[in-house]
């Protein structure tokens, strides 16, 4: 039998037998055992045998008696000692982690790294993905919910980073997984913005709120779909995440996803029940993402919707993308709509110069002579903008369909 008793007081801690224990076999292991009953880690415990003080390796045998020491760490913390621990969480070093954390060494000091960032030796560890050396902070009770300088956290640091084992040995400490500092981001939204699919899960069961934005406003959804990660989005819609919330700069996960041209997370999100919105088509007209934009009107979006006065073939004549004004016309899009200042869909192509559009608009029958709110035609302002190319299609298309629209193919 091991007897144990407080060296300051002599009184009787535990008696243990280590006969058929297969994890009770040094010193080491009878800390672990007692750090349950007495709530203290091992490295601030000292067990003394015969006036010596026991190595961590030492073995043990029956009839020990031996005294438990508790140490407290200094009254002040030491910046150096601070910054010898963080370099050494930095490095991977275990053992002289270890041995640090034996002087004793309280874990939570922070002090400024190498690259003069406030930091701590878990958030150091963590952020470089170093497992072990975050096991052992851990179990000197390094405070895995430390907010550091109001713009990290060691679960917000791995969960960035992309570092899967750290993020399941904080959570499994207890660490909480929307804690977020003032000044930085929620685990969850930076999570999403690596998309770090196996991180997100982890943080989900650990029950991250899918809809709670971070302190500049962004969300889970709107961080994934920027990312393009059908893989996150997943996660998060099976999680209830809101697929038409918007975030603070006004714009709902599909508008998000349509203007980076992620089509793939486009569906996903239609197919979970995401409101087409306009500004998600227009912005798809805009930037020339014609699968988007057969997909939106696909899932009834309106081809005449007016957004920032202008309607989506406007947009896309202005943006310059063949492929989606051929997939506006072939819907039945009004080839002369109206948008600011009365112009028509043709005035954007000749104030861009794309005359590729100009032809296909014509071809659909549009009007080089409607007048704008200040009574310029197509053609005139081709003229005055010297686009000699557009002058030159107007002229020819004049020549041979006469000055009335007239059906490709009729006489003039």
């Amino acid at each position: 039998m091991v007897r144990i008793v407080m060296a300051a007081t002599g009184e009787e801690l535990a008696t243990i037998s280590t006969e058929n224990r297969t994890d009770l076999q040094c010193v080491r292991d009878l800390k672990q055992d007692l750090r349950s009953r007495c709530g203290i880690p091992r490295f601030r415990q000292r067990l003394v045998h015969q006036g010596d003080s026991l190595d961590e390796t030492a073995r043990l045998s029956e009839d020990m008696d031996l005294q438990l020491v508790f140490l407290s760490f200094p009254d002040e913390p030491c910046d150096l000692h601070a910054r010898e621990l963080i370099a050494a969480a930095a490095d991977g070093n275990a053992d002289e982690v270890e041995a640090i954390l034996h002087r004793p060494q309280d874990p939570n000091w922070a002090t400024t790294n190498e690259t003069n960032d406030v930091t701590t030796p878990l958030c150091q560890a963590s952020v470089l993905g170093h497992s072990h050396i975050a096991s052992l902070l851990l179990e000197a009770c390094a405070d895995a919910d430390r907010i550091v300088d109001d713009v990290n956290t060691p679960l917000l640091a791995a969960s960035a980073e992309g570092r899967e084992e750290v993020v399941r040995l904080l959570l499994e400490a207890g660490a909480k997984a929307d804690t977020c500092p003032a000044y930085g981001s929620l685990p969850l939204v930076a999570a999403c913005e690596g998309g770090h699919a196996e991180i997100v899960r982890l943080l989900l069961e650990a029950r991250a709120d899918a809809n709670a934005p971070d302190p500049d406003g962004e969300m889970p959804l709107h961080a994934a779909c920027l990312e393009d990660s059908e893989a996150v989005v997943h996660l998060l819609v099976k999680a209830k995440a809101d697929t038409n919330r918007l975030n603070s700069e006004g714009r709902s996960p599909l508008h998000v996803a349509s203007a980076e041209g992620h089509g793939d997370v486009a569906w996903a999100l239609l197919d979970a029940g995401a409101d087409w919105d306009v500004a998600a088509l227009h912005a798809a007209c805009r930037d020339g993402y014609e699968d988007i934009v057969q997909m939106l009107l696909i899932a009834g979006a309106d081809r005449e919707a007016r957004w920032m006065g202008c309607t989506p073939l406007f947009a896309a004549c202005r943006g310059g993308s063949y492929e989606t004004v051929s997939v506006l016309l072939a819907s039945r899009a009004h080839v002369d709509s109206r948008a600011e200042a009365e112009q028509t869909p043709l005035f954007a192509a000749v104030t861009e110069g794309h005359k590729d559009i100009a032809r296909l608009l014509l071809f659909a029958r549009a009007d080089p002579d409607a007048k704008d709110a200040a009574f310029r035609t197509p053609v005139g302002l081709a003229s005055s903008l010297q686009r000699e190319p557009l002058v030159q299609l107007f002229e020819d298309h004049r020549e041979k369909h006469g000055s009335k629209r007239q059906r490709i193919g009729e006489p003039a």
